[in-house]
């Protein structure tokens, strides 16, 4: 009898010695995510099983999208998976927005100009086009590559090397910022990395405002409650500026949720997934597997 009360007595401190054991490496595993997710056995177990696996879905999407791809959803194609881009569809032949991929792809025959050289002659030219008029004027040849409300100042941006860049292009790419974390601010953002990149602004200066708009749009994002592709081009944005540590885990969880059967992603209020949803999302992804960006704007 006694004999049958140690062992049974053995096995309970057995058992307790188990959870423990489980309860302490939980522990550890929770404060080492804390530190740094990236170093978490538990997330390492999610980006191996879940997260790159729900990437590598995105796949079937661009097996199966038959229509031509814009300049930058075949980018981050190339970005993704290089291997897939030269089997679909695209349309950034003499498109000047390529040199976003490699600056060898740099367009040299560029004419920009300026319409408005002052702060009241921007306003009389608002006044006469509307805000939503391209305050610079491009080569009838690359017009067309100007589509968006804000190409122009990108455009500008892009090329600040080769057709200068002063003072009053700085305060227009500026004025399109919103301050809430918006298309405006990663917009934004994103001209600001031209600039660094090309080396057209102080680079003190573009790290102050660079500081400030990462700040904008991670307070925007943290509360953020849906999903759209804003909510992935934040994430996108955030390592393309060497931000990465600011990218939370339960973000990109919401990304992953969010694929479609077919592989891609939509945007809110859309019925079916698109190119420019599902490469950010799946960029978005990948980044925080290998915990970087991939690429380096207009690398070499």
């Amino acid at each position: 009898m006694n004999i049958s009360k140690i062992k049974l007595s053995i096995s309970k401190h057995k058992l307790l010695f188990v959870i423990l054991m489980i309860g302490g490496l939980l522990l550890l595993d929770f404060v080492s995510y804390k530190i740094n997710p990236h170093n978490s056995i538990a997330v390492r177990i999610v980006k191996k099983y879940y997260l790159a696996k729900t990437t590598d879905k995105a796949k079937d999407f661009y097996r199966t999208y038959a229509e031509p791809l814009q300049t930058d959803e075949y980018i981050m194609l190339l970005w993704l998976w290089p291997e897939y881009a030269p089997s679909v569809n695209r349309v950034f032949i003499n498109d000047p927005f390529f040199r976003m991929y490699k600056d060898k792809y740099r367009t040299n025959d560029i004419n920009l100009s300026r319409l408005a050289n002052s702060k009241k002659e921007l306003q009389t030219f608002i006044k006469l086009f509307g805000i939503n008029k391209n305050i610079y004027k491009v080569n009838d040849k690359y017009e067309n590559t100007l589509t968006d409300e804000v190409d122009d100042i990108l455009f500008k941006a892009l090329y600040c090397d080769v057709s200068g860049y002063d003072e009053f292009d700085y305060n227009l790419l500026s004025s399109i910022a919103d301050n809430q974390g918006g298309y405006g601010d990663t917009h934004y953002l994103l001209g600001l990395l031209f600039l660094e990149k090309l080396k057209c602004v102080e680079t003190e200066r573009i790290i102050v405002d660079k500081a400030k708009v990462v700040n904008n749009i991670v307070e925007a994002q943290k509360k953020d409650e849906g999903f759209s592709d804003l909510f992935a081009e934040r994430v996108v944005m955030l390592y393309w500026a060497g931000e990465e540590k600011k990218v939370e885990l339960p973000w990109i969880m919401r990304i992953a949720k969010n694929i479609q059967s077919d592989g891609g992603w939509m945007d809110e209020n859309m019925s079916v997934s698109d190119p420019h949803a599902t490469g950010l999302s799946a960029l978005a992804i990948k980044y925080f597997v290998i915990n970087k960006s991939i690429d380096k704007l207009i690398a070499k």
